[in-house]
């Protein structure tokens, strides 16, 4: 019986079917063919728009052996392939064909999935891959579309965060003139109660208005902390409990501080994460337990090379030692100790005791270490005190011998842009007793460090033309004794500030300064 299967039934069954006559010519071409292969026309020859694997074979369609004859075809234009048999026909041929998946055809999205044969499992396997990538260029695309957003976002904040910092910087400068004139009517007012109370409530208005630029700082990621004169001892007594947490339950933490209320102008941050570093060095040095002590006292030393035509100052420091009974260094790993980046620790970074040592110096002192296998570690640092407590003469008579100024007067050579502000500050530093020169720029700084000695430059940071850090270098190479201490409305990067320098935020409080300019004094009390 014979079965009658109109076109579009063929077309659905074999979508890239079509009929040829005996001489391979096309008589008849299927609907999906006519789409992706428009050049093809009824009358052109089979083998000028494919080719066969192998060659072209026109035997091929020619032998009858009853046998169903597979036939491959590749376009020789887009390189799209068909695949199906070959039925011969009265006077021609019948080819029941369909488009091969490919991840090419899928990828330029030209082909419907009613054009492949239904239930191939490589369409399938296709379609996933293409979903995969069509779900990662997505990811893509969002992913860059967050990071230009991020990036946006970031531009802004940074911004904000100059902006921010202008703001607290010039806040911070006008609260200071407010202040030191604060100063400068309670020492002219004398026992006047009631001006004395309005000179408080201007000054109690500037400490809040000191708050808000604390925020902002905080807001524009500036350094808050200040060097400043600290007591150690106390530092260290009031923060023993959280150092316990450090060493863990089976290292026992002993400390002994001999100290005093000798002080050390330092960063008190700075010297909680510098002894937590050392802690967690002699923690790991001891991973079935030991002991750790932590102790201070005071030594007098002249700790930089000192040679007999430039002797270096002989001075009180406080030494503050962290002694572990772990297994010890040998010499080869002694000696590269204070390296950056070394360490026998295989996830460790090296970076603790070089921290240590350049924090020390940082602050005007040195780090030492002793250690010897089986005998534990110790490491020591050394800040200097404020003032000099040394009994008798040897003292004045060594820095008098290594160039200190031999004068009843410590000479300060002062420098702030703001003339409400130098006035004030001439006004109190004289009264207290100090020769003071007073200049607007870093320029007429230098030239007057040149006329003359000074013992202490207090300088401005920003300034119009020269930052007070490039003059202060400047002036450091004119005078190598000359002291130096930093003030601004915010505090400077670690990288701006040489080692021996200090550090006092605007607002400023004047007994803080005064007691940062007796501790830069060269010239002992």
């Amino acid at each position: 019986m014979a079965v009658t299967i109109n076109r579009d039934l063929l077309d659905h069954l074999f979508p890239a079917n079509l009929f040829l006559d005996g001489n391979l010519k096309f008589s008849s071409i299927s609907s999906s063919l006519r789409k992706h292969f428009p050049d093809i026309e009824v009358g052109s020859s089979l083998f000028h728009h494919f080719d066969m694997p192998g060659g072209n074979d026109w035997a091929y369609f020619q032998a009858h052996d009853g046998q169903l004859k597979i036939l491959h075809l590749t376009s020789k234009c887009t390189n799209y392939k068909l695949a199906g048999a070959i039925v011969p026909q009265d006077g021609g041929y019948f080819l029941a064909l369909h488009h091969v998946p490919t991840e090419k055809a899928f990828k330029e999205n030209r082909f419907q999935i009613s054009e492949f044969p239904p239930g191939d499992p490589r369409v399938q396997g296709l379609m996933l891959i293409n979903l995969q990538r069509a779900l990662i260029e997505e990811s893509q695309d969002t992913a860059l579309e967050l990071a230009f957003e991020r990036q946006r976002s970031v531009e802004l904040l940074e911004r904000i965060s100059r902006i921010a910092g202008y703001m607290a910087h010039d806040f911070n400068n006008f609260l200071s003139i407010i202040k030191l004139n604060c100063d400068r009517l309670s020492r002219e007012l004398g026992h006047d109660e009631r001006l004395e109370r309005l000179v408080s409530i201007i000054r109690e208005t500037a400490a809040r208005g000191s708050s808000i630029t604390g925020s902002l700082m905080k807001l524009s990621h500036q350094r808050t902390d200040t060097l400043m004169p600290v007591t150690i001892d106390k530092l260290i007594e009031d923060n023993t409990a959280f150092l316990r947490t450090i060493v863990g339950s089976n290292v026992t933490l002993s400390v002994n501080l001999g100290g005093g209320e000798a002080q050390s102008i330092i960063s008190h941050v700075q010297l909680l994460n510098c002894l937590t570093n050392l802690l967690i060095n002699s923690r790991d040095a001891m991973p079935n337990g030991g002991d750790i002590t932590i102790t201070s006292q005071l030594r007098v030393a002249a700790l930089e090379g000192t040679t007999k035509e430039s002797p270096a100052p002989l001075r009180e420091y406080l030494a503050i030692e962290v002694a572990d009974t772990g297994k010890g260094m040998t010499d080869a790993v002694l000696s590269r100790a204070f390296e950056p980046l070394f360490s026998t620790k295989s996830n460790g970074t090296g970076f603790g005791l070089a921290s240590a040592l350049e924090f020390a110096r940082e602050m005007g002192g040195d780090a030492s270490l002793d250690s010897a296998p089986g005998k534990g570690a110790r490491v020591t640092l050394y800040f200097p005190t404020v003032g000099q407590n040394i009994p008798g003469d040897a003292l004045s008579d060594y820095n008098r011998n290594a160039g200190r100024f031999d004068r009843e007067k410590v000479r300060i050579l002062l420098v702030e842009d703001e003339p409400y502000a130098l006035e004030a500050l001439v006004e109190m530093l004289e009264a207290e007793g100090y020769e003071v020169t007073a200049c607007e720029t870093g320029e007429a700084a230098l030239q007057a460090n040149e006329r003359g000695p000074h013992d202490v430059l207090l300088t401005d940071i920003v300034m119009p033309g020269q930052r007070g850090t490039e003059l202060a270098r400047l002036a450091c190479a004119q005078q190598p004794n000359l002291t130096v201490i930093l003030m601004s409305g915010y505090v400077p990067d670690a990288a701006d500030i040489m080692p021996g320098w200090m550090f006092i935020r605007k607002p400023m409080d004047t007994t803080e300064l005064l007691g940062l300019i007796k501790a830069a004094s060269p010239i002992a009390a």
